[in-house]
């Protein structure tokens, strides 16, 4: 096992649920990035018995609910830069809504906005299903007024649909294994 590993399994057994779904807000926040998620509930599934198709569902019932609250932040940010959460956020955050040019990677950028800006729901099912990319798309979503009660829901459920498949799959894995 790797360090990290170690580290987020003492955690878990030390604080149960309440560090996992303080990482993965983190991780909706896009500060959480290096820590996996789905290693994250996989670990406190298998300590805490969460082994059966519904306690998998039940569980990540919750997690979802805890990475889609970092990601509406996030969102929330980027439609509207002056909110009051702003200034709790980090600057790297900060400078996703402003648009100037940092080496000419600002026309990179809103080239790439303005691409997946045709079909929003699609951008962020597809964003939240697809691993190393989850969460930018509460960015791309928020920087084009998308609707934010659309924003939640599928940003929801695209990340529930993740967050059990996957989940499902390392269990049942280990438990054969194992």
């Amino acid at each position: 096992m790797l360090e990290i590993e170690l580290f987020i399994e003492n955690m878990i057994a030390e604080f149960g649920l309440s560090i996992v779904l303080l990482i993965l807000l983190s991780k909706g926040l896009l500060i959480g990035k290096p820590l996996p998620a789905i290693m994250t509930i996989s670990t406190y599934a298998i300590l805490f018995g969460y082994t059966t198709l519904e306690s998998i569902i039940l569980l990540c019932t919750i997690t979802a609910i805890a990475t889609t609250s970092g990601e509406l932040v996030i969102f929330s940010h980027c439609k509207n830069p002056n909110n009051r959460f702003s200034k709790y956020l980090p600057e790297r955050i900060k400078n996703i809504s402003e648009n100037n040019d940092e080496g000419g990677f600002s026309k990179y950028k809103n080239k790439l906005f303005n691409k997946f800006s045709n079909n929003m729901s699609a951008t962020i099912f597809v964003g939240n299903v697809t691993t190393g990319v989850r969460g930018l798309a509460s960015i791309v979503a928020g920087k084009n007024q998308y609707p934010t009660h659309k924003f939640i829901i599928v940003s929801y459920i695209s990340t529930f649909m993740y967050h059990t498949t996957l989940t499902f799959a390392f269990v049942t894995g280990f438990s054969l294994i194992f």
